[in-house]
């Protein structure tokens, strides 16, 4: 039988998927409990693995099977925890997921969690010659992030990084509405 000392260390170790990061975040400093929210994947993610981990953790899920821009225009279910997994790359004017606002406040219920793939350095990135000399720090986009909440209705809680990939990491964002609505509550 393994002793408890040794179990924490042995867990320490082991590599943790971004999305098992994630969830334990929440679950665990955010006391956040997942089983009672729904959830909604907006691009029917790549990352499979990801969508399984989260369907696992939450009452439900929804996956947008079609374009989430439109659906985010005509859609009205609200979700508590929203996952924005894009591929990285630039189609028309939809570069990563900044077409998604403000449409994306229209399905947020009073507290909901976004969580959306973000770049911070475009240097990294192949094929990316025109963007090659941007470099975004987690604090201006965080304060894009928080200003672009309060212009909806919404405060920013609290966020937190973990990495994706060597290029890509998620920024996990938590808001609140300022006034409280016929929303639900996580």
């Amino acid at each position: 039988m393994m002793s408890s000392r040794f179990k924490k260390i042995i867990d320490k170790l082991k590599f943790h998927d971004p999305i098992e990061n994630i969830i334990k975040i929440l679950k665990e400093k955010k006391n956040i409990d997942l089983s009672s929210i729904n959830a909604i994947e907006l691009f029917n993610s790549e990352n499979k693995r990801a969508t399984d981990l989260i369907s696992r953790e939450v009452k439900s899920i929804t996956i947008v099977e079609y374009d989430p821009y439109i659906f985010l225009k005509y859609h009205k279910e609200r979700y508590h925890f929203i996952i924005s997994d894009n591929p990285i790359e630039q189609k028309d004017t939809n570069f990563q997921h900044f077409s998604l606002f403000p449409d994306i406040f229209n399905i947020f219920e009073n507290r909901t969690i976004l969580l959306l793939n973000i770049v911070q350095d475009f240097k990294k990135l192949e094929n990316e010659s025109k963007l090659e000399s941007i470099k975004i720090g987690i604090e201006q986009m965080c304060k894009a992030y928080e200003k672009l909440g309060r212009d909806n209705g919404f405060k920013l809680l609290n966020y937190f990084t973990t990495p994706k990939n060597r290029n890509v990491d998620y920024l996990c964002l938590m808001y609140q509405k300022e006034k409280n609505e016929d929303r639900r509550d996580i």
